[in-house]
């Protein structure tokens, strides 16, 4: 499958999601950094520019969105709207990653907000904190799968280097 995942600053779930796909080797990944400070990421499964021409982003089956929006180097009204319709009317996935930034808050007025699975809390677009971690843990199905397995095996995951650090943070929503 082709995946194109897009992101302004590589967090830990930006480089989860991307290591993993990229030793899929059912996978076909393009990444797209719009980091704000250090411009565009570079090297292997780097792509330098949004795929503007409709031709180019219908090559992807599934696209993982993070704490992106629209705004200065970030995606265009134009760029979103062109994401929303290869959802609508090719049927490829889209998975939304939101971050500490509260950047998905602005998509809200394109096509790709009614295809948004939660409502945001606008009152809290950076999220909610917590001084006491809250430790994530893949539930059973999830641990043997490729995408996920840290390991040799599932019962390495928990204590593998690699996993998921506990968290301080989550988006805030009202539903």
């Amino acid at each position: 499958i082709k995946v194109l995942v897009i992101e302004t600053r590589p967090r830990w779930e930006y480089r989860f999601i991307r290591n993993a796909l990229s030793r899929d080797p059912g996978v076909d990944l393009d990444c797209l950094l719009l980091h704000p400070n250090n411009g565009e990421g570079d090297g292997p499964d780097y792509i330098q520019n949004f795929p503007d021409k409709l031709a180019d982003l219908q090559k992807y089956d599934v696209v993982f969105l993070g704490d992106v929006g629209i705004g200065k180097e970030q995606l265009t009204l134009e760029q979103a709207n062109l994401l929303a319709g290869l959802v609508k009317e090719q049927a490829s996935g889209i998975v939304f990653i939101p971050g500490p930034l509260g950047n998905q808050l602005t998509l809200k007025g394109t096509d790709l907000g009614p295809i948004i699975p939660i409502i945001f809390d606008e009152t809290k677009p950076e999220g909610l904190s917590d001084e006491v971690p809250s430790p994530l843990n893949l539930t059973t199905p999830a641990q043997s799968p490729l995408l996920t397995l840290l390991g040799a095996e599932a019962a390495d995951n928990p204590t593998h280097p690699n996993s998921p650090p506990d968290t301080h943070w989550c988006c805030a929503c009202t539903q």
